[in-house]
């Protein structure tokens, strides 16, 4: 009877030097950058125009287009597609909605302020029925605007 619990405290051991609570969860795979000159595109961005006013912001799978007047879309992000000096960045919505964001490698000033931007963009959302305008703008990684001083 000794050895037989002797034997099962040691296996007991065993098991539960097995596991290790204490021991580091594996890191989340980290998301490999997309180059466009100096603006890594799979980081947050953030992109706008004027006349007519509008913004979009690429984060998290998602994308968000605002302009005043209408109601806030989002799209799921479902691709980026790198052709030298231009990313195309897509989306899907609700309903059939699609969202096209040409990001190209060249400096873009709004027309509001003395801000040049790293990157020009090129934004089409198609409903199948009522599609927008082409909206041209200006873009940039949140972690950019951030750190410029202010215009």
């Amino acid at each position: 009877m000794k050895r037989r619990l002797a034997v099962v405290m040691m296996t007991g051991g065993l098991i539960l030097g097995c596991s290790n609570p204490e021991a580091p969860s594996p890191e989340p795979a980290s998301t490999p950058p997309v180059m466009l000159g100096d603006v890594d595109v799979a980081q947050p961005l953030r992109a706008l125009g004027t006349e007519p006013f509008w913004s979009l912001q690429i984060a998290d799978e998602t994308l968000i287009y605002e302009s005043p007047g209408v109601a806030e879309q989002r799209f799921r992000l479902t691709g980026r597609e790198p052709g030298g000096t231009i990313i195309r960045v897509m989306g899907e919505g609700d309903g059939g909605r699609t969202i096209a964001v040409d990001l190209v490698q060249t400096a873009c000033s709004d027309g509001m302020s003395d801000r040049e931007y790293p990157l020009t963009a090129f934004v089409v959302i198609r409903s199948g029925q009522d599609d927008s305008p082409a909206l041209n703008g200006c873009a940039a990684s949140v972690t950019w605007l951030e750190t410029q001083p202010a215009p």
